[in-house]
Order: structure tokens, then C-alpha cells, then sequence
């Protein structure tokens, strides 16, 4: 056998595939010819990128800025970290009423709870919803109630009739509000 015969036929064992690649050649990958190579073209790329990201926020930049001073400037010296919104100027500026929001996920609650209500089929189970509706106005605002009764029967002397009536109200007008949104939507057929 000679030597032509010996290369063909162990040529012949390996396949092209298992062969390392050939010494210069590159790689082709996906993103190769997606870029533009000119300036000009690269600069109109660019463009095009920019009104496709701002066209999803162009009805946002619609509304209007209130024309005041109250914005912040960043500012940060090499040894604090602050950040704006846990600024008292922020907090003075932008409010966050932690009852109104403690007040929306308790009717958030309540409205849950007689969804649930109108869900269930057996007795067992609504009775259940219904004692968890009744806790849950009892601890928020039916006890607060009957406390501030309880003070101005020992302590009438004591106690501001007229802020007492306004807190009574509030707390009424509460209650009421979760029994009109439970009768609103656990007897919906």
C-alpha cells in the first residue's frame, strides 16, 4: 500500500465535521451584517431606535408638569447616599396617606370576602365568610367604637363632644360602607 492509498483511506475514517477548523477563518454570527458601516447610515439607525423606544411613552410625555420649584436636583457628595424621595421635602410635597390606603385594602378585603361568599354553595362554608366579615369589621372599626363609647360613659368630663362626635361618625360612616359593599356583591345573583 502506498502512501496515497494510506492518506485516502484514513481520510476516509474521519469525517470533515470532527476536523478542527482551518487556521483564519471566522466564525459567522448572527448579528454580522446588522449594523450599518457608514456614518451616515449608523446615524439614521440611531434615529429610528430612538422614535421606536419614546413611540411606546409619547402619551406620557403628553401630560402636563405642574410649572413649580419643587423638583430635585440630584446632588451627591462622595460621603452620604440620598435619594430624593426619602427627602422631607418629597414627603412634604407628595403626601402618602397611610390610613386611606390602610382604609382601601380593608374594603379591598371586604369585597373579596363577599365575592367568596357569593361563590360558595354550602352553608358550612358562608357561615364562615360571614364570621370572618364580621371579625374583620369588628376589629378595625366596631371595637374602636364601643372603646370611645366606653370612655365617654366613665370619663365624660374628660372628653371632647364634639371631636367624639365627628370620630363616632367617621366610624359609622365605615361600617356602613362595608355593609353596602358586602350587600352589594355577596347577594349578587
Amino acid at each position: 500500500m502506498n502512501t496515497q492509498q494510506m492518506t485516502e483511506t484514513v481520510k476516509g475514517w474521519i469525517l470533515e465535521e470532527d476536523l478542527p477548523p482551518r487556521f483564519g477563518l471566522k466564525p459567522i454570527r448572527k448579528f454580522d451584517g446588522l449594523y450599518p458601516n457608514d456614518d451616515e447610515e449608523w446615524e439614521a439607525y440611531r434615529d429610528f431606535i430612538h422614535w421606536a423606544m419614546t413611540r411606546d411613552i409619547a402619551v406620557l410625555l403628553t401630560i402636563p408638569t405642574p410649572q413649580n420649584d419643587t423638583r430635585f436636583w440630584e446632588f451627591e457628595d462622595d460621603f452620604s447616599i440620598s435619594f430624593p424621595y426619602s427627602s422631607m421635602d418629597y414627603q412634604r410635597h407628595h403626601p402618602f396617606d397611610k390610613y386611606a390606603y390602610k382604609l382601601s385594602k380593608i374594603y379591598e378585603k371586604v369585597h373579596e370576602l363577599a365575592i367568596r361568599h357569593s361563590c360558595i354553595s354550602q352553608q358550612e362554608g358562608k357561615a364562615g365568610t360571614i364570621k370572618r366579615f364580621e371579625k374583620l369589621v369588628n376589629e378595625e372599626f366596631r371595637d374602636k367604637l364601643h372603646m370611645l363609647l366606653e370612655t365617654y360613659r366613665k370619663y365624660p368630663h374628660l372628653v371632647n363632644r364634639d371631636k367624639l362626635a365627628v370620630r363616632i361618625a367617621e366610624l359609622n360612616a365605615r361600617i356602613q360602607k362595608c355593609k353596602s359593599i358586602w350587600q352589594k356583591h355577596a347577594y349578587s345573583d
